[in-house]
């Protein structure tokens, strides 16, 4: 759309948008769209000239774009100036397939310095400062839209795994968003439920009031929106931990105030009820938690507690 919509405004039908992907040390094109013809052709020649010379095929480094070029529209009389090239592999390849490359008009489209597309258009006659200031009022708009459809392309493997790892706790698991919007359950979740709704969203309800004892562990997930979403497990009826926890110090080699700690935590208490009943410091017990969730492998308390009762049972 944007290559199609520029071509009145450029004043010219030669208008080339591009995106590499260079992230994982490699570089590669992404995709490339053009108004002009012969575009596969000249796909499969960019291809092979971005493998050839990934980092000199154009007036900039697409593992790093300068600077200077980020988000910039410059003309191509300012890039030879700057670089002190005065032809370039991509623009010997340009001219083989027909563009008027006499004059170029381009901008490097950038999240940060991560190169998102190369957006520009050629022409046999110098372009103008209205058509540069034209150009350079897409910019802001184009960015938010690549990085947006970079971020959604991830969507999916994230829910992925957070699907596997939530199945993973081995008990009732929900993400959900305050005041009581369920975004996300795992199978015994669902399956709860499926049995008796109310009942589990009463469950809910009184946990995010702040019910200590209650079915429920709640942990915030960070983010931008003041901790508004949450991951909520439900404590298994396993009764007392204490014989359990001390099977788990023999099996990850826990010390002795660590087992106190793990015992406590998996009976859903909080780091300053747990430093209350130890007779030690908030911070004590925190480096005790994070040790625990260390060993075992969690990425949060509830996720420790979880797998402290699959361990167990």
């Amino acid at each position: 759309m944007v290559t199609r919509e520029l071509v009145p405004i450029l004043g010219t039908d030669q208008v080339v948008a591009y995106g590499l992907d260079s992230e994982d040390g490699s570089c590669q094109l992404a995709f490339l769209k053009s108004t002009y013809g012969g575009i596969p052709e000249l796909k499969r020649q960019v291809v092979s000239l971005v493998e050839q010379w990934p980092n000199t095929f154009g007036y900039y480094d697409p593992y790093s774009p300068p600077a200077r070029q980020r988000n910039a529209v410059v003309t191509l009389q300012e890039l030879r100036s700057r670089s002190g090239a005065s032809v370039t592999p991509m623009q010997r390849l340009l001219d083989g397939f027909g563009f008027a490359t006499r004059d170029q008009l381009r901008v490097l489209v950038c999240d940060g310095s991560r190169l998102l597309a190369w957006v520009g258009a050629l022409r046999g006659h110098p372009f103008r400062e209205d058509e540069r200031r034209a150009l350079q009022a897409l910019v802001r708009p184009l960015q938010r839209r690549l990085a947006l459809e970079q971020r959604l392309e991830a969507v999916p493997w994230a829910l992925a795994a957070l699907e596997a790892t939530l199945d993973d706790l081995g008990a009732a698991a929900v993400v959900l968003r305050r005041p009581l919007r369920l975004l996300h359950c795992n199978a015994p979740a669902r399956a709860m439920l499926h049995r008796d709704r109310a009942a589990v969203t009463a469950e809910l309800r009184a946990a995010l009031d702040g019910e200590v004892n209650g079915d429920w562990i709640i942990t915030p997930l960070r983010g931008g929106d003041g901790s508004r979403h949450v991951l909520a497990v439900r404590r298994r009826p396993h009764g007392d931990p204490s014989a359990p926890a001390t099977a788990a110090a023999r099996r990850y080699g826990l010390t002795a105030r660590q087992t106190q700690v793990l015992a406590l935590v998996a009976r859903g208490q909080c780091n300053k009820e747990i430093a209350a009943a130890l007779a030690c410091s908030v911070s004590a017990v925190e480096q005790h938690v994070s040790a625990l969730l260390r060993r075992y492998d969690a990425g949060c308390r509830a996720q420790l507690v979880a797998r402290f009762w699959v361990d167990a049972g």
